[in-house]
């Protein structure tokens, strides 16, 4: 389980990346970022 969590939370920060560098908006992507990390505390909230 814990593997699977930092390799989601790699994955997560590899998009975020990737989606700055596209997009060149830090605003815009760090925007993305934060819905991304609300989803996935979501997601892990409901699984415990």
């Amino acid at each position: 389980m814990g593997k699977r969590r930092w390799y989601v939370v790699g994955l997560a920060i590899f998009f975020f990346l990737v989606i700055g560098k596209l997009l060149k908006l830090t605003f815009v992507a760090l925007a993305i970022f934060v819905m991304l990390g609300v989803f996935l505390l979501y997601l892990f909230k409901n699984k415990s």
